[in-house]
């Protein structure tokens, strides 16, 4: 998801990121389910660079993605994706993956469109700890199972820092992709701090 470097980007400054949020959007997904779902993500995100925990920053993106809805966006009849997110983390929540795994199907789908993709992605951040259990999690559930895994994964990683992943698997990605994640992440970081 674009949007996601710009949480990174204004994590200090709630504002800036819902306007460059919204803006980010309304350039190929200007609908009010897809800026409130884009909402909800970026204060998720910008709550756990902050330093609030899991449950406290799932929360703060669907009051956000409450507190905006109807402000952005061509008005649609879709779902209130606030409620969406809200319904499948309760149901999630105490299970396996095992378990997720046919709940988040049947509670929100798992299609590419932003009313199922977003409320799977929080699900599956909900009862997953690891990368890998993102990734299986997302696999089992079926449908669209990148976008899901990458945003629980972005979220882990502001939780929880770049540990997140193994040192194999960094290593495989670095080798298979010819770069070097260390040095891509800290210049991020350098230009988010100047």
């Amino acid at each position: 998801m674009r949007a996601l470097p710009i949480a990174m980007y204004f994590y200090d400054d709630e504002k800036a990121m819902i306007e460059n949020t919204v803006n980010s959007c309304i350039i190929s997904h200007n609908t009010d389910v897809s800026i409130d779902a884009a909402i909800a993500v970026n204060t998720t995100l910008m709550s756990l660079i902050r330093g609030k925990n899991k449950h406290e920053s799932i929360l703060a993106g669907i009051k956000a993605s409450k507190k905006y809805h109807g402000r952005f966006g061509e008005k649609t009849n879709g779902p209130k994706i606030y409620e969406r997110i809200g319904e499948v983390v309760k149901a999630v929540k105490g299970k396996t993956i095992e378990e997720a795994s046919h709940i988040i199907p049947e509670e929100v789908g798992t299609g590419w469109l932003s009313r199922e993709t977003i409320p799977n992605a929080f699900a599956n951040y909900a009862v997953t700890e690891t990368p890998e259990d993102s990734l299986l999690l997302a696999m089992r559930c079926g449908g669209d199972n990148q976008t899901p895994t990458e945003i629980a994964c972005s979220f882990m990683g502001a939780e929880r820092g770049q540990d997140i992943f193994s040192k194999d698997i960094l290593l495989k990605i670095e080798r298979v992709n010819g770069v070097k994640i260390k040095l891509m992440a800290d210049r991020l970081v350098n230009k988010i701090l100047s």
